[in-house]
Order: C-alpha cells, then sequence, then structure tokens
C-alpha cells in the first residue's frame, strides 16, 4: 500500500513538472512570436487568406451563419478551399475573446504545442521510463523545425498534427499490442482529427506509425493480426472524413485558384523575417539539447544493460554460493 502510494506521489509529481515544463519550453521556442506587436497582421503561404478566413469564420457564426463561400478573394473561394477547416474552427473561439488575430495566432500556437509536449511526456513515461519524458518535452517544444513551421504563417492547419502526433503514437502502439473497443475508438478519433487537420501530414504521420508498428511486427512483439487492425483504424478514419477529401480531389470546391499580388501583400503582412531579425540561425540552437538528448538516452540504455548484467551476475553467484 505504501509503495502503491509513493508511485502515485511521483507520478503526480512528474506530471506537474511536466505541464511546467512544456508551458515554459512552448513560451520560450514561441518567445520571437509572442513579443511582437498584436498590431501586426500575419501573413500565411497563400498571403493574408488563413487568418482572414478565421475572422470571417468567427463573424459568421457570431451572427448565426455557417459560412460556405469566402468573398473576400478578388474572385472568391470556398472557405476551406485546400485547408481542411479544424484549425479555422479551433482559432474561432479565441477570436472571440481576444477579437485580435495576431494574438489569436500567438495563443493558438504555444497551447497546441503545449499539448504535444504533454503527449511526449505521456508516451515517454509509458514506453521508456520515469524522468525521460521531461527531457523528451524540451526536445520536442524547441525542435527547429517545427518552430520554423510555427513561424511560417502559412501551416498553421499543421498545428493540430504537432499536439496530436505523440499521443496517437502511444495509443496506436497501446492498440496493436492489446487491442480494445476504446483504443481503437481513440485512435480513429485521433487520425480523423488530423486528417481534417492537414490531410497530406496526417497520411504521412500515420504511414510512420505503421512501419514502426510493422518493425515490431518483424521483432515479434506484436501480433500480426493486431497489426491489420491499427492499420484498418486509419482506413476507417480516411473513410469517416471522404466528406472533405473527396470533394477536394474532384476539384468541385471552386473553378478557379485564387490569389493576391506578392509584392503589395508583403508590404502590410509579417512574414518569417519580422520574427528572426538573425536569420535563420534562431531556430537551430536546439540541436545542442537535442545532442544531449540523444547523450542522455545512450547512456539510459547503457545503464539498464549494465543493471541487468549485474543482476544476471548476483543470481549466479547466489547459485554458487548456495
Amino acid at each position: 500500500m505504501k509503495m502503491r502510494k509513493n508511485k502515485k506521489g511521483l507520478f503526480i509529481l512528474e506530471l506537474f513538472l511536466a505541464i511546467i515544463i512544456s508551458v515554459v519550453c512552448s513560451l520560450i521556442g514561441m518567445s520571437n512570436l509572442l513579443l511582437e506587436s498584436n498590431e501586426l497582421y500575419p501573413a500565411a503561404t497563400d498571403f493574408m487568406g488563413h487568418m482572414t478566413k478565421v475572422a470571417y469564420i468567427s463573424e459568421q457564426l457570431m451572427q448565426g451563419h455557417i459560412p460556405s463561400w469566402f468573398p473576400y478573394w478578388y474572385n472568391g473561394s470556398t472557405v476551406t478551399q485546400y485547408y481542411v477547416p479544424l484549425s479555422y474552427y479551433l482559432m474561432v473561439p479565441i477570436y472571440w475573446v481576444t477579437n485580435n488575430i495576431m494574438l489569436t495566432f500567438k495563443i493558438y500556437w504555444a497551447v497546441l504545442f503545449t499539448i504535444g509536449g504533454l503527449g511526449i511526456w505521456a508516451f515517454c513515461y509509458r514506453k521508456i521510463g520515469r524522468g525521460c519524458g521531461l527531457i523528451g518535452i524540451v526536445a520536442f517544444c524547441l525542435n527547429p523545425v517545427l518552430l520554423k513551421s510555427a513561424y511560417w504563417l502559412g501551416v498553421i492547419a499543421q498545428a493540430p498534427i504537432f499536439a496530436i502526433m505523440p499521443w496517437l503514437l502511444l495509443l496506436m502502439l497501446s492498440l496493436a499490442q492489446k487491442p480494445s473497443r476504446p483504443k481503437y475508438f481513440g485512435t480513429t478519433v485521433l487520425i480523423t482529427l488530423m486528417i481534417l487537420s492537414h490531410a497530406m501530414h496526417a497520411f504521412m504521420v500515420c504511414l510512420n506509425i505503421a512501419v514502426v508498428i510493422f518493425i515490431c511486427v518483424v521483432l515479434r512483439k506484436v501480433k500480426l493480426r493486431n497489426f491489420f487492425i491499427a492499420c484498418s483504424s486509419i482506413a476507417f478514419s480516411g473513410i469517416l472524413t471522404a466528406f472533405w477529401s473527396v470533394v477536394g480531389s474532384t476539384q468541385l470546391e471552386t473553378p478557379g485558384t485564387p490569389y493576391l499580388l506578392p509584392d503589395s501583400v508583403a508590404e502590410i503582412t509579417a512574414n518569417i523575417y519580422w520574427f528572426i531579425p538573425g536569420g535563420d540561425t534562431y531556430f537551430y540552437f536546439p540541436i545542442e539539447i537535442s545532442t544531449l538528448c540523444i547523450i542522455g538516452l545512450a547512456c539510459h540504455i547503457i545503464n539498464t544493460l549494465l543493471k541487468k548484467k549485474m543482476k544476471a551476475m548476483s543470481i549466479m553467484g547466489w547459485h554458487v554460493s548456495f
């Protein structure tokens, strides 16, 4: 009983530390953006499309209308042309509270990075061991590739994927190891949300996870039947989201592709280089942290092997002495 209380106390302590570290690392990683003026209007790869659509959807929903057509391009476009709607609608309630699109953008990314960091901790805690996840949070939230994507304002659709990805990996591995209805349901929901965030990246993430699970099959850690059960959740999620993907693939959204003149828009919107005056090098300082994580992982593996060896030797010694 006392041991269980100690384990529960250690878990609560580590969870508390994980939340603190996730929040702090997310704020540090986004610091350049967070300290910028809220009067700026963030750009996107399709220029003002994303943020303008968030404001438009917010206004329409407040009036009781569910918008389908976005009238503010030179020829108009569907609200969710190319990008699926999840990110837009996740940002709507934030915009209702802040009434500022730049502040909405900041809060959105910081919150989703924090959720992703906690997912990394949960995965490490369950699959590797105590304490490892706290280092993993730092490596994830300060990952230069993810940070650069966040600052490059055209990829807001990927933000939910960054948040969901580690949780999906944990749940799919658990499903493949020991299938159950709740796990299958949870996996399907997470993949569906990822597809409704950005279908292409959802496919890449799911493919990579499937490869990892297949390696477990080869190593006889997972049964082949369970592998197919886990992969079927990917296909089922694709069927559930066909209402969007079929329309996109058959080009029924709009006859034309909207665009604005890049030169004119670039003068009034904030692009990535507004937030990194020193250039791209801002994103590569976490390389040292990643190196330390690799060293830490190596030390953990060596320590585990040494403990097993010492335990085997002690058992052998006990048998000999006996």
